[in-house]
């Protein structure tokens, strides 16, 4: 009688998130264009299937909504069709962000780098994370895939510590120091390289500082007008309660589906110094540059400081998550990279 129950309650729930989802279609139709809120709306059976942890099937029932939605998805990013257009649309979104940027006194620092694999950015918290486990940071906006300001400024400066630490011989510890705010403090505490750093990056925390140098979030685009995502796949570490599996005849992997940036998209990222801090910016960046053996190719300039010290980390260490396994490889198109705005507003 027990599972009868269950069973019969699997059964209401399911239809219940049926009409659910039958009637959001109803209601959206064709429309609207913007993908980020027609996902949002049609991803919300799949949100009450996984909140209904009393149902017995409910793990059948996610799985089955996150393959019907990953369907859907690449079926509405065909038909969009525009993206040509949106990707025209963020280049002149980054021109005018520019041009307010040296409106505002800032030193401009753009570049243009391309994916060498595939990428994952946002996967957290992105949207598609509450359907597929596996999210995509997107502007709601522009409509479009972004890398967010925050992450190109963890990348770059995560990178550039491990090196310090290595080079300054401050032990494993050091190295895998859980927060980044903390090792930043302790380098600086340790070297001029150090606080190098943290002139440069800033801190968090009640003593924290802002740093000489600011990220934009970063708009992802194609050059061959094709959509900005695509399907992926992701079969995780064999465990089964919590625990790893030993033998592989008692595996069962679960493949995850879901969304990620393709190999080949650019990113138009935008950073900028204000000019009163310009001396201590480039001072920070010569000093980090000498310490981990990069070459500033014109002494004193901005432009070739921060080549040599943030957009080779950036190259060093990719963008996104797993890095480790490949994934979020960047290369610069040196032809993009300026340090004022003519060149920017040109393309865009």
């Amino acid at each position: 009688m027990p599972r009868e129950r269950d069973n019969q309650l699997a059964q209401v729930v399911k239809d219940i998130i049926n009409s659910i989802g039958e009637e959001i279609n109803r209601i959206i139709g064709e429309s609207p264009r913007n993908f980020y809120t027609w996902l949002s709306f049609h991803s919300i059976p799949a949100m009450l299937s996984a909140a209904m942890e009393t149902a017995k099937d409910n793990v059948k029932y996610k799985d089955e909504y996150k393959n019907i939605i990953l369907a859907d998805v690449l079926g509405r990013l065909d038909d969009i069709g525009d993206w040509g257009e949106r990707y025209r649309r963020a280049r002149r979104l980054v021109c005018e962000a520019c041009r307010a940027l040296e409106r505002s006194s800032m030193r401009v620092l753009y570049a243009e780098f391309t994916f060498k694999s595939k990428a994952l950015v946002g996967v957290s918290s992105g949207l598609g994370a509450h359907v597929f486990e596996v999210g995509i940071s997107w502007d709601p906006i522009l409509d479009l895939p972004v890398v967010r300001g925050s992450a190109i400024k963890g990348a770059v400066s995560g990178a550039i510590e491990a090196g310090l630490a290595e080079a300054l011989g401050l032990g494993e510890a050091l190295k895998k120091e859980r927060w980044a705010s903390q090792l930043r403090q302790e380098l600086a505490r340790a070297s001029k390289e150090g606080q190098a750093a943290l002139a440069l990056f800033g801190s968090a925390g009640a003593n924290g500082s802002i740093g000489a140098i600011h990220f934009l979030d970063a708009p992802i685009i194609r050059d061959d007008g094709r959509p900005p995502v695509e399907a992926d796949v992701i079969t995780p570490h064999y465990y089964e309660g919590g625990r790893p599996v030993e033998r592989e005849l008692d595996a069962r992997p679960k493949p995850i589906a879901h969304l990620s940036i393709p190999e080949g998209s650019t990113i138009l990222m935008l950073a900028a110094v204000p000019s009163r801090r310009l001396d201590e910016a480039i001072d920070a960046m010569v000093t980090l540059a000498r310490s981990l053996g990069a070459q500033v190719e014109y002494d004193y300039d901005l432009g070739s400081a921060f080549k040599a010290v943030a957009i080779n980390a950036l190259m060093l260490a990719g963008v996104g998550a797993r890095t480790g396994k490949g994934y979020g490889s960047l290369e610069l198109d040196e032809q993009t990279y300026k340090t004022s705005c003519k060149g920017v507003c040109k393309r865009g």
